[in-house]
């Protein structure tokens, strides 16, 4: 689906006001429908550059074509086209994939429910308990996000799940931490939280990172798990040259080669009358 944002991109190119449609092409995990006023991807994954573009004069097509390097994505469920300037898309932390150096504690990877990687973290937790799944050893300087920004998870809830918190600190006096919106059961969850909504504890510091716990809690009602797939930090400044032109959910969500390069393509039709 061609955007509203999208709409007026093309405007612009005929006017000669933009050098070009769309630059780049996004791929990401949710399923969410599309919808005209959508201004990004769900949970994005990789955007690479538009390397051709051609017409179609039998569907009246435009397409946009583009190489996704190996390991970058695991499965595809959504496609978006970006319009001229590359803006900061954020940042993935890394923190969960089959290639980690360090062990999450409370935690295993798994292969199911995982669509960023071939694997998630599962996370298991018991009737009104709440689970510390932790990962240390690392380093992340988010200085440059602002309160405007926000924390994206995108995690899979099974049943019995109350809420999930998510910590980031210094140690273990010395964090910031989000409360997800309650999450759907059963479901593949995108949570997406302003920098601005996380409590502090302490004097945790944005520039020095170095300690991750994700916190799931249960109600009375029994067990369960979330298998967290990806967590990362976007921006929301407004970039008037940087548009999601179109984005599309795929009927058949496409497993990408994690051993070799992988052709994309995305096109879009444009009727002039």
């Amino acid at each position: 689906m061609i955007t509203a944002n999208g709409k007026l991109q093309i405007k612009r190119y005929l006017a000669g006001q933009s050098p070009e449609i769309a630059a780049f092409i996004a791929l990401g995990t949710s399923s969410a429908a599309v919808n005209v006023n959508n201004t990004r991807l769900g949970f994005e994954v990789v955007r690479v550059p538009v390397l051709s573009v051609s017409v179609d004069p039998n569907s009246d097509k435009i397409v946009f074509r583009g190489s996704v390097e190996p390991n970058l994505i695991s499965t595809a469920y959504e496609v978006g086209l970006w319009g001229s300037s590359p803006v900061d898309t954020g940042r993935a932390l890394g923190v969960i994939g089959p290639d980690l150096p360090v062990i999450w504690t409370n935690g295993t990877m798994s292969s199911s429910n995982a669509r960023v990687s071939i694997s998630a973290l599962k996370i298991d937790y018991n009737a009104n308990g709440t689970t510390n799944a932790e990962l240390s050893g690392f380093f992340e300087d988010l200085s440059q996000f602002t309160d405007i920004d926000s924390l994206v998870v995108a995690y899979h809830a099974t049943t019995n799940l109350s809420s999930v918190r998510v910590r980031m600190g210094t140690d273990a006096t010395n964090y910031y931490e989000f409360v997800l919106p309650a999450p759907v059961a059963n479901s593949y969850n995108i949570a997406r939280v302003t920098r601005s909504a996380a409590t502090k504890t302490g004097s945790p510091d944005w520039s020095a990172i170095t300690y991750i716990a994700i916190r799931p809690s249960a109600t009375a009602a029994g067990s369960g798990s979330v298998y967290v797939d990806g967590v990362r930090f976007e921006t929301n400044s407004i970039d008037n040259n940087s548009l999601l032109v179109a984005r599309t959910v795929l009927a058949t969500p496409t497993s990408m080669d994690l051993d070799i390069p992988s052709d994309i393509e995305y096109s879009i039709r444009v009727d002039v009358v």
